[in-house]
């Protein structure tokens, strides 16, 4: 039997660019990205003229999601937007958009749309995670006891896993202990049981 000829990458890019089926299934993507992206803005059309209004110019929020540029000036905007009526992706992003340390301002809203949209959703829904990343992005020693509940309610589901790296940060006894106690929590244990190094300091307490 032959041995197969090994092809460089531009060789095999020249030869795909010949195939009709693979032009046809790069035309249909590009496709399904440019109508993504026009549902989206859509669906986000009163945020994103809320943001123009304070000086954001954004295609989609999840510009602001995954630009490394400050926006502090959206962060009100995008609070207040938290708790509207908008399809569960641009919740997502909305929530992802704001979970920043200095949005800690948020944290009464962040907690009312996340509890919302548990009562909301069911299945898996992303803004659930979405609105988790906030909130543990958000959450300081002044809000504990509130945060220990919302990761011990396990109607609140597996959304409760990125809660946790807010109570991990905390150095309060009572965060140590909520953690400790939350390890015979199905949800939770894996993740916490991976956390080493924090059980080695802590557990034998």
């Amino acid at each position: 039997m032959a041995k197969r000829e090994k092809i460089s990458a531009s060789e095999l890019t020249m030869q795909l660019q010949h195939d009709p089926a693979h032009v046809a299934r790069q035309l249909a993507f590009a496709e399904r990205q440019r109508e993504s992206i026009r549902k989206a803005r859509e669906d986000q059309h009163d945020l994103l003229a809320d943001l123009q209004r304070v000086g954001i110019e954004v295609s989609t929020v999840w510009d602001l999601v995954n630009t490394r540029e400050r926006y502090d000036a959206a962060l009100p905007t995008l609070a207040d937007h938290l708790t509207r009526d908008y399809p569960d992706a641009c919740l997502d992003g909305i929530a992802r958009a704001l979970a920043l340390p200095q949005a800690k301002f948020a944290w009464k809203i962040a907690v009312q749309a996340y509890l919302l949209r548990i009562n909301a959703a069911k299945g898996r829904a992303s803004s659930k995670d979405g609105l988790a990343v906030l909130l543990a992005a958000i959450a300081d020693d002044s809000v504990l006891p509130e945060l220990v509940d919302l990761v011990s309610n396990t109607e609140n589901g597996e959304s409760r896993v990125l809660l946790l790296s807010a109570l991990k940060r905390s150095k309060r006894p009572e965060a140590i202990s909520a953690v400790l106690r939350m390890r015979s929590d199905p949800q939770l244990a894996k993740e916490i049981d991976s956390w080493k190094t924090w059980l080695a300091r802590h557990a034998s307490r």
